[in-house]
């Protein structure tokens, strides 16, 4: 069972957004209360290829809808190098958010995971943002079905079930916060599965039951994930460092993972996305991303 890098994409967009340097300008005192602004529409690409030679092709859309709501699309496709074939992965997602007030947003989102005849995974989910820009808790709670599917190359005297469905439930809590040229965050999941994942990391038989591309996918399925980022600016530029550990739910293995980010303007509505990342592993691969995001004025 070969593990997918739990940082085979680098996020372009951090979480806590785009920081930006203060200028002449800033010092007003209106500057100084903090009220609720619209955010702009922006659109990324990116593509990450990895020393295993994985690769993925990203996409992504931050939609405002008025003053108090806005909308956000992603889209992961992924190609992974297994023993003598390829499998397909896909993550694809979507958020909406509303402001209630100047402290207090609600999100609702769905996210799929996994590809057709292997492992599939969807949740729905529900969250909560307290705070201002300066420091915020967020919670959310996902809950949804995961399918896992056997070979469809297996003798019919073998009477095997072609799947089987397992309901998951997942847990965050995320920390953020930010100064004047700096940011940081601190997220913590925690997921719960009907069934117990680890028999698929213990049983021969169950690993020559079940499909290939599930296998090769096994790190869709962690058992707990905790992140830690802090990002600034470097004159135009902004620079963000990431760490992050996944306990997977079907061996039990322990990965760590380190990412660096630089976020270069070439215009003022145009910035180029270089990344680069490694499993901490001593088997595992570094890879590279390279994107553009724009965003509107």
């Amino acid at each position: 069972m070969r593990a997918i890098p739990l940082l085979l994409l680098l996020p372009l967009s951090l979480p806590w957004g785009q920081l930006q340097a203060a200028t002449e300008e800033d010092w007003s005192p209106e500057d100084w209360i903090d009220t609720p602004t619209r955010e702009p529409t922006s659109l990324y690409a990116s593509f990450t290829r990895d020393q295993q030679r994985n690769q993925t092709l990203s996409l992504g859309l931050s939609l405002p809808l008025g003053d108090k709501a806005g909308l956000s699309l992603f889209l992961d496709r992924s190609r992974l190098q297994g023993d003598g074939e390829n499998f397909d992965s896909s993550d694809i997602g979507g958020e909406l958010g509303l402001r209630i007030d100047e402290r207090l947003q609600l999100f609702g989102g769905y996210r799929y995971q996994g590809q057709a005849g292997d492992l599939e995974i969807g949740r729905w989910s529900l969250g909560a943002r307290l705070g201002g820009e300066r420091l915020a808790l967020r919670i959310d709670y996902a809950n949804g079905p995961g399918t896992v599917y056997a070979r469809d190359d297996l003798p019919p005297n073998w009477r095997v079930a072609s799947s089987r469905d397992i309901d998951s439930e997942r847990w965050s809590l995320q920390l953020d916060g930010s100064g004047s040229d700096w940011a940081w965050f601190a997220a913590w999941s925690d997921f719960d599965y009907a069934s117990d994942l680890s028999r698929i990391g213990s049983s021969a038989l169950l690993q020559l039951i079940l499909s290939p591309g599930a296998l090769e996918q096994a790190d869709l399925l962690p058992e707990r994930q905790l992140r830690l980022g802090l990002q600034w600016l470097a004159g135009e530029d902004s620079l963000a460092l990431q760490w992050a550990q996944s306990r997977n739910a079907v061996d039990s293995n322990i990965s760590d993972s380190l990412a660096l980010d630089l976020n270069h303007p070439l215009s003022e509505n145009l910035a180029l996305q270089l990344g680069i990342g490694h499993v901490l592993d001593s088997d595992q691969p570094w890879s590279l991303t390279a994107g553009l995001e724009w965003i509107a004025d």
